[in-house]
């Protein structure tokens, strides 16, 4: 286990396995892990995350989220104008998003439940959801998986 709490500055992370919590952290965070249980609670700058397999659970973060991953699943919890970019074979992606945002969720085999405002296509074999939520400050939402669900909330 490893907690970092309200650090200020850059922080770099190589973790095997176990529970990574992150506590208001600002700055530019980096962890690569092979199958970790990751919480993220409130902070501000960009979060940079490899896990192939595991949870993740990031909640009230405000900039960039970068995540990658292969089992690994995924519950965001975020708003504008935060940016989120999450990559993923076989793990779902569950996203409770609050105000306006650009959005792109792609999916080959698994489903894709995505807002009812945005517009749904199959392109390449690919299913899409693509669009705009309404809201000042937009941030960017990219999710794509092979196989995995990816589940909207708002």
């Amino acid at each position: 286990k490893v907690t970092v709490s309200e650090v200020k500055g850059d922080v770099t992370l190589s973790w095997l396995n176990g529970l990574i919590r992150l506590n208001r952290c600002q700055g530019i965070t980096k962890i690569d892990s092979s199958d970790s249980s990751l919480q993220v609670v409130g902070g501000s700058g960009e979060v940079h995350v490899n896990m192939p397999k595991g949870k993740a659970l990031i909640d009230g973060f405000q900039g960039l989220v970068k995540a990658s991953g292969v089992e690994s699943e995924w519950t965001m919890a975020a708003g504008a104008p935060t940016d989120l970019n999450i990559t993923t074979s076989a793990g779902s992606v569950r996203l409770k998003w609050k105000g306006g945002a650009n959005v792109f969720l792609t999916s080959t085999g698994g489903s894709i439940n995505g807002p009812e405002l945005l517009k749904k296509s199959v392109r390449e074999g690919r299913k899409v959801v693509q669009g705009a939520l309404p809201g000042r400050a937009p941030g960017q939402v990219f999710v794509r998986t092979a196989t995995g669900g990816i589940f909207w909330a708002q």
